[in-house]
């Protein structure tokens, strides 16, 4: 137990020491006055420079330590994971380090420290392998740019971040580190911060967030309020202090969370924006960190909104809830399946895709599929990875995002084109991939649902699939396979694969893809394994065949229907996007988002300016016109004039009246100086005879 706590520790520890480290190298490097060469400019080397890359000692440096603290992480997390492999007893530890608030009873009240059970260590090493990939990646994939510290910094700090999100032990150590994730967000979209698009992205993402987070914040609390702890060990036993309104309530506003973090609809239009950051952030973003962190989440706190009961996951009181959760779920599957059919950026084209296939975690999660969810998010991680890692290199390559700039690519750059190409039909669903097995499984866990309506979630759901098959066919076609147009050709014949550090893990992930397609098929029972580890009281649903069955016919039916309109008769697309009511679907409703953001303006916009306008009315009609003009002014006006009646009238006559006194007998005495020495003798002789009358009278009369 001790040794697995340790491994634990190391595997949250070593991102934050790689973190620090290269904050310190970068420090000592910018204050000796050493200068990074380097354009900053979110645009990467020129194929000569692909050719031969030389690594300046800094970059060498920063990116060994940066590489090495997660592979640290990875390795110690292996080792964790030992413990949990088919046939192993699987127990949950926690390590408490401190508490948060106050003690009762002399016991920690919320506790700080590291939950271990097979949930987190599932998570764990998900994110623990994708990040170590995404880093060597991006050893390359930086060079030359100016703030090469920077990113490797930042990039440790959001894994370790995630890592801490992962195994917390309490949803208030969940939420610290909810929030530190999206702050590394924040940081990584808007990496190259000098570009407008970055800056606004990267605002737009956060504040998004922001949303989601205050009802996380409030359900959370509300929690607290009735249960007294939110320790998660703790937390199952004393939900019987809830009402099932209660339940439902807490439930939504969870969920609330999940929306804004995970990006599903209406908040989900910040994801595509975000592909303004650097390739790698948009990698371990959309494959195993902020993304996924609504839907981990969620499956940690799925007695909330499930309990078990026969073997069999039913409702805790929370049914309504999970109806709104499955159906925001498929929702937001579809729209942005379809956003994703007519993006023309291909980081984008992946961006709407990890959406939709989040809203299949969100389908299966809400008709109680936990082990559905987890094991989708196991695929989706790794060939998304793959995909965006692939889709990084072919920017590199051709130096642009747009799909129709491309073409022809297959023998240009055949290290990037078979791992691509092998992510895509993972994420098509093609019959026997990863992505078929996991696909399956949510929508079996949709059409067996108790859930109201779950007959339709399912049909939505097999209708997402087959767009996804549509778009998927769409960009591997369009950038690999048709001929590039004249203007574009230049480039594209300049084209051709990147280093080492590149190509390798786009080549690793392919191949963990085609394991996972083999591991998956069930006679090999994994998800019946992962449904032991992480629901061991449940019992695992039967292969349906009639699903699976339907399920690879719309698949393959969606690639046929996408080498129809862009391989063997791309004519009918020109003829469908001459319909006008097609085309205005197809361009400016769809491709606008729906003209959800419009919308979410409006819906903050509106009473702001609503408010703002009757502040202003009060303030013309009631504060200038009446209680400034009327009473201040005028009033003031009607004092003023009071005071100078008063002011000339009593006070300037008692000063006027005084100085004429004095004036009068100023003039009087005035006469009195003649200059004649006998009027001077008469006054004293006069004088001296009043002052000896008084003498005497004062005498006589004493």
């Amino acid at each position: 137990m001790a040794s697995e706590i340790l491994l634990g520790k190391t595997v949250l520890i070593s991102p934050f020491i790689g973190a620090v480290i290269v904050s310190i190298l970068a420090f000592l490097h910018y204050s000796r006055g050493n200068k990074h060469e380097g354009h900053d400019s979110g645009k990467h080397d020129t194929h000569e420079e692909h050719t031969s890359i030389h690594y300046t000692r800094f970059e060498n440096v920063v990116s060994t330590f940066g590489i090495l603290s997660i592979l640290v992480s990875w390795l110690s997390m292996v080792l964790l994971a030992i413990n949990y492999l088919p046939g192993e007893e699987h127990e949950t530890l926690q390590s408490q380090f401190g508490f948060f608030g106050f003690k009762e009873g002399g016991t920690p009240d919320i506790p700080f420290g590291l939950l271990i059970d097979p949930l987190s260590v599932y998570m764990g090493l998900i994110v623990t392998t994708l990040a170590l990939l995404i880093h060597i990646y991006a050893r390359e994939y930086m060079h030359g740019d100016a703030g090469y510290s920077r990113f490797f910094a930042t990039f440790n700090f959001f894994t370790g971040v995630m890592l801490t999100l992962v195994f917390s032990t309490s949803f208030l150590e969940l939420f610290i580190f909810w929030e530190l994730v999206g702050l590394s967000s924040y940081l990584l979209i808007g990496f190259w911060f000098y570009k407008p698009a970055a800056a606004h992205a990267a605002k737009k993402a956060f504040l998004y967030n922001k949303i989601g987070d205050i009802t996380l914040l409030a359900g959370f609390l509300m929690l607290y309020r009735y249960t007294r702890t939110l320790d998660f060990v703790e937390l199952p036993a004393k939900m019987e202090a809830l009402t099932d309104q209660q339940i439902a309530i807490v439930a939504v506003l969870i969920f609330g969370g999940v929306i804004g973090k995970s990006a599903q609809f209406p908040l989900y239009t910040w994801l595509a924006d975000a592909m303004e950051g650097p390739t790698p952030v948009s990698a371990i973003l959309h494959s195993s960190t902020m993304v996924k962190a609504g839907i981990y989440m969620v499956a940690r706190v799925f007695f909330i909104y499930y309990e078990a009961h026969d073997g069999h996951n039913v409702f805790a009181g929370a049914e309504w809830a999970l109806t709104v959760f499955a159906w925001i779920g498929a929702i937001t599957a579809l729209l942005a399946g379809l956003q994703a059919l007519v993006e023309n950026e291909i980081k984008r084209i992946l961006a709407y895709s990890t959406v939709s296939q989040i809203g299949y975690m969100a389908i299966a999660l809400g008709t109680g599929g936990k082990t559905a969810a987890m094991f989708h998010l196991l695929s989706h991680a790794t060939f998304k990875a793959l995909l965006f890692l692939t889709a990084g290199a072919v920017i590199h390559a051709v130096h642009t995002n747009n799909i129709w700039e491309m073409g022809g690519l297959r023998k240009k750059i055949p290290k990037t084109f078979w791992p691509m190409l092998i992510g895509a039909t993972a994420l098509a669903g093609f019959p026997g991939f990863s992505g078929f097995w996991s696909k399956d499984a949510v929508l079996l866990a949709a059409y067996e649902s108790k859930v109201p309506g779950h007959l339709v979630i399912y049909y939505l759901g097999a209708l997402t699939a087959f767009i996804t098959a549509l778009y998927s066919t769409r960009f591997i076609y369009v950038v690999f396979f048709r001929t590039p147009d004249p203007e574009h050709k230049e480039h594209v014949e300049k084209a051709h694969d990147g280093g080492f550090f590149l190509t390798t893990p786009s080549i690793i992930l392919g191949v963990l893809v085609l394991i996972e397609s083999i591991l998956f098929i069930p006679v090999f029972n994994f998800e019946h394994w992962l449904n032991e580890i992480l629901e061991p009281e449940v019992k695992p649903e039967a292969i349906n065949y009639v699903v699976a069955g339907s399920s690879a016919i719309i698949v393959l039916l969606g690639i046929f229907v996408g080498l129809v309109l862009y391989h063997w008769k791309p004519e009918l697309r020109t003829s469908l996007y001459n319909i006008d009511a097609f085309n205005w679907i197809a361009n400016e409703f769809i491709a606008k988002r729906y003209r959800i953001d419009q919308v979410l303006y409006w819906i903050a916009n509106a009473p702001v300016m609503w408010v703002a306008g009757i502040l202003q009315s009060i303030d013309l009609k009631i504060i200038d016109r009446t209680i400034i003009d009327t009473w201040i002014v005028k009033g003031s006006l009607q004092l003023a004039k009071i005071s100078d009646v008063f002011d000339q009238g009593f006070i300037d006559g008692i000063v006027n009246g005084v100085w004429q006194i004095f004036l009068y007998f100023g003039r009087q005495f005035r006469k009195l100086q003649t200059g004649l020495v006998s009027n001077y003798a008469t006054i004293f002789a006069a004088t001296l005879v009043l002052f000896l009358t008084y003498v005497n009278f004062l005498v006589l009369f004493k």
